[in-house]
């Protein structure tokens, strides 16, 4: 899809089953980690290399990955220590990690941490004491793939607004040039 290039600006893949609450290591399960890691391991790394050595039609000399931004992250983390009383995690919105590769993010950067035990940040790796909220990594990511996410819908049926990224937030916007650091 992406090297025909028919103007896709965005692709939201999802894996079912990492919600674990439950029997996280019970091989016997269907949405156990062994499992879903030996499905997501080799498919977000043939897709970048895929994209590290697809040429770009639309930029000579530049190959898809270039100009492909790849995220993976989810809604929260997952509760550290020991495990829940299903065998299982639960969410954990105080520390969890994301990736990004591509469309010009620098490569091998480690941004922020955690206790030794995952659960607490201790550097959010940005000029804030706290967490960058996550639509701080939706707003740099349509940054990236030339998306305005201010861009405010007024004519839907409902009458509603839609915003793809609410710039005030419970917490305040945080400027995505804050996250310069990530790009070359």
């Amino acid at each position: 899809m992406l090297r025909e290039d028919g103007g896709t600006h965005y692709v939201h893949v999802c894996q079912h089953g990492w919600d674990h609450h439950r029997y996280i290591w019970d091989r016997t399960k269907d949405d156990n980690h062994y499992k879903l890691m030996s499905d997501f391991d080799p498919a977000i790394s043939s897709l970048i290399e895929d994209l590290a050595v697809t040429p770009s039609k639309a930029t000579p000399g530049k190959m898809l990955l270039d100009e492909t931004l790849v995220v993976f992250m989810s809604e929260f983390g997952r509760t550290p220590g020991p495990l829940n009383h299903m065998a299982g995690r639960d969410h954990h919105k105080f520390a969890f990690p994301a990736m990004f590769a591509g469309a010009g993010v620098k490569g091998g950067l480690v941004l922020g941490a955690s206790d030794k035990d995952g659960d607490k940040v201790t550097d959010t790796g940005w000029n804030h004491k706290e967490q960058p909220p996550s639509r701080t990594f939706v707003a740099t990511m349509y940054s990236a793939l030339g998306i305005d996410w201010s861009k405010a819908i007024n004519n839907i049926p409902s009458g509603r607004t839609y915003t793809y990224v609410d710039p005030l937030g419970a917490n305040g916007f945080i400027p995505t040039d804050e996250l310069s650091g990530i790009y070359g």
